[in-house]
Order: C-alpha cells, then structure tokens, then sequence
C-alpha cells in the first residue's frame, strides 16, 4: 500500500499539513521530518511492534511522531497529560514503552515517574533547549538521522495502544496490533462527508483516541489540520474564523465553553466556513444541542462508539432536535444488541 503521507508529499508538496500557532507544515516538510522520525528510533532500537510513548500538549512533533512510528511499524501509546506521576509510570511500565518523548511543559511530571519506571528507556525532550542529564535531545536526533528513511507503514493510520480511563480499576491498553481497519476509515470518511479540501480543526487534547482519529484522518485524505495547543474557547473561535475551519471534532463540554462565551465576542466571529462540528465523548444535553445549532447552525454531528469498538451509531444534523435522547442509527457492520429500555 502506497504511504498516503508520501503520495500527498508528492503530488501536493507545498500544501500545509499542519498550521501550529504562527508555524506552517507542508505535506513535504512533515514527510521529512516523519522519515527522522523514523531513522531516528531505528538508531535507538526501535523495531516493529515496539511500543513508543509521550506526553504533551498537541504538537506538530506528536503527528511527525505518529507519522515516523507508523513508518517502522511501531506502537504509539499517547499518555493522558492529567495524569499524576505514578499513572505516567504504570502506563510505561504496562506498556512496555522504549522511548517516552515530553515536552518542556510535562518533564517535571516524567522526572518525578522515572524512580518508578522499570528498566532502561530512552527519554527525548522535545521544544529544543538543553535536556537535563538522562535526557535526549528530540531535534538533535531528527537532525542526527537521515531523511532518506524508507516508508514502510503498514497501516494509513498505524498500530495503536490507548489506555482507557480506568473507571473501574487499572486503565487498560486497548491495542490495535494494525491500526485501524482500512474498512472503518473508508466508511468513517463517506458517513462524515470528509475531503481533501477540508480545513480541520484538532482542538481536543490529542491523547484522546477521537481527536487523534480525525486529525489522523484529515491528513490521509490530504487535508489541512489546525492545531490548537491546548483548547480555549475564544481561541477556537478566532482559528476557526482565521484559517478557515470546516470540520472538527469537540467532546459536548468543548461545544459548551465556545457557547458560554460572552455574547458579544461570539457576535464578532465569522464562524461561515465550519459545515460540521463531531460531537462524541460523552452525552449530548438537548439543550447544549439547541444553544449549538442556534449559533453554529446545522452542521452537528453526534456519534456513540468506543476506543475499542469504533464508531457504532451516528446522529446526522437533520435529526438532532427531531430525536433528543437519541444515539442515531448504526453504521454498517457492527452488531448492535439493545438490552433494556
């Protein structure tokens, strides 16, 4: 199968992949960068089915990561960034995780982890700036490797172990040994409408398995993701009017922040380019729905599904006031059994 982040780096070198505060990457630019990436944990020894790790605010380095990790057959496992020291370390140990790469914003958390990881691993600063003894330096080895690093994914999207909340014990690894099937994306892109023309907003934190997934998904058609560092509500609004926007995908609480913004700040915003805001996460009040389709107009979406399942049911624009209380109808292939009322 033809890499999709090569064939994009070919054909549409100069389009921007990824737009990061006031830094633009092109489709070129981030195919290089993927390839250190790659040759770089190779030089480490990092071999297919290893497991990588990091913890961080969204970056353009987390999806030259994901891009390089795929390209070697590795596991990327995204850490949650609230999580205490201890869980950073039980998520590494439990994972088996090689390489844990942070930003400057988490090394203090990581630091505090290490007497509890087990065994020996490498830890890569990104942000660039001096790493602390026992550190390695994220740009120093993407400059160190060589660009010319075949690409060898097997997967558009790449293997995968996110770790579930742990509502109930211990949080869980759920592992995608081939990524996410090549079915799921094609039916995922024709449901949602999805296109190379898209200008896509990554506004969650992008440890979460959906805020990845459409990020991911964007750039395999050839799209361009805005990303957002960490997400505030006026600085969505201004983004999506600044770039553009069209599509994004928002847990209910991030649709109701941008809602609860001053009436006047919201009143200035030329929010015209977004036709689809995803909504999936968590319940959906019909009054947020409401507030929602009142100030953005028809462009909600609503999905149910799960970190190990996918997406199961989708409720289109057209039914979320006509059906309140509903999760929507379900997509094809899975199975879907209702037990009670």
């Amino acid at each position: 199968m033809t890499d999709p982040l090569a064939a994009h780096a070919a054909a549409r070198g100069d389009k921007p992949a990824l737009i990061f505060e006031d830094k633009v990457v092109t489709f070129a630019q981030l195919h290089e960068r993927a390839n250190r990436y790659a040759a770089a944990m190779r030089r480490l020894g990092i071999e297919a089915g290893d497991r990588i790790t990091g913890i961080s605010y969204n970056s353009t380095e987390g999806n030259e990561a994901a891009h390089g990790a795929r390209r070697i057959g590795a596991v990327g496992v995204p850490i949650n960034y609230h999580l205490r020291p201890a869980e950073v370390a039980y998520i590494v140990n439990d994972s088996g995780a090689k390489v844990v790469t942070a930003s400057p914003d988490f090394l203090a958390v990581v630091e505090e982890a290490r007497p509890q990881i087990e065994g020996e691993r490498h830890f890569l600063l990104t942000g660039g700036g001096s790493p602390p003894q026992g550190w390695l330096s994220y740009e120093e080895q993407l400059t160190a490797s060589s660009a010319s690093e075949a690409a060898v994914g097997a997967s558009p999207i790449g293997a995968s172990m996110i770790y579930t909340s742990g509502t109930t014990g211990r949080p869980k690894g759920a592992f995608r040994p081939d990524g996410v099937d090549i079915n799921n994306i094609l039916q995922t892109i024709q449901v949602f409408g999805l296109n190379p023309d898209d200008v896509h907003l990554m506004a969650g934190p992008g440890y979460h398995s959906a805020v990845g997934y459409f990020s991911a998904l964007s750039q395999l058609l050839g799209a361009t993701v805005v990303i957002e560092k960490r997400f505030d509500a006026a600085e969505a609004l201004r983004l999506i009017e600044r770039h553009g926007v069209t599509t994004t995908f928002m847990a209910p609480t991030l649709i109701a922040r941008m809602l609860n913004l001053p009436e006047d700040l919201k009143a200035g915003v030329d929010h015209s380019s977004l036709r689809q805001i995803i909504a999936g996460a968590a319940p959906c009040p019909i009054s947020l729905k409401e507030k929602c389709i009142a100030y953005f107009g028809e462009v909600l979406w609503e999905f149910y599904g799960a970190t190990e399942t996918g997406i199961n049911t989708v409720l289109r624009p057209e039914d979320q006031l006509r059906k309140p209380g509903s999760a929507g109808t379900a997509v094809a292939g899975p199975e879907v059994r209702l037990r009670d009322e």
